[in-house]
């Protein structure tokens, strides 16, 4: 069960400095014997530069989403079609974090090696599908380095979409866990 996730490796957070600093920092996500697995850098548009020093809030997919076109995009794409386990994709249709674009990679992957797969989008949720079921939705931003995050999705479309999301997952596992898992 992923939420919110992604279906290709993306760049990893830098320790220090501004947000912009951070994220303009090409350093690896995971590595493997101590070699960097491949993965889609971030792009820092001229776009988010100027929200950032009008301090309006950022999303975090204008970061994200430009990757989906560099050539890299391949070799960062997570080999998900390996696992036997039956997958759920959750997404928002207004995630700005990574958008439901990111998990549909995994969808169409599984799908082309025939592995079970369901991928879900509720329309109008944003990144604050991914709390617990049935926690107040009305936060839709928080606090980064020198910067405030918009999760998008209205408090409404989040709230039923995490209802469902725990629904789903719970529902999900019980068919693919068995019952006596849970």
């Amino acid at each position: 069960v992923s939420i919110c996730g992604s279906g290709v490796v993306t760049q990893g957070i830098g320790p220090y400095g501004t947000f912009l600093d951070i994220v303009g920092n090409p350093v690896p996500h995971w590595t493997r014997d101590g070699v960097p697995i491949p993965y889609l850098p971030n792009v820092v548009t001229s776009e988010l530069a100027a929200r950032v020093r009008a301090g309006e809030p950022v999303r975090l997919q204008s970061v994200f989403t430009p990757g989906l076109r560099h050539p890299d995009l391949p070799a960062a794409t997570i080999p998900i079609e390996r696992s036997n386990a039956a997958v759920l994709l959750v997404s928002s249709a207004d995630d700005a974090g990574y958008g439901a674009e990111f998990h549909q990679i995994a969808a169409d992957r599984l799908r082309d090696h025939r592995r079970p797969v369901r991928h879900v989008v509720h329309p109008g949720a944003g990144h604050g599908i991914i709390a617990p079921p049935y926690a107040p939705t009305t936060v839709r931003t928080s606090p980064g380095p020198g910067v405030t995050f918009d999760h998008g999705g209205t408090p409404a479309a989040d709230a039923a979409a995490r209802a469902a999301a725990w629904r789903d997952t719970i529902d999900f596992l019980a068919t693919h866990c068995g019952s006596g898992a849970l």
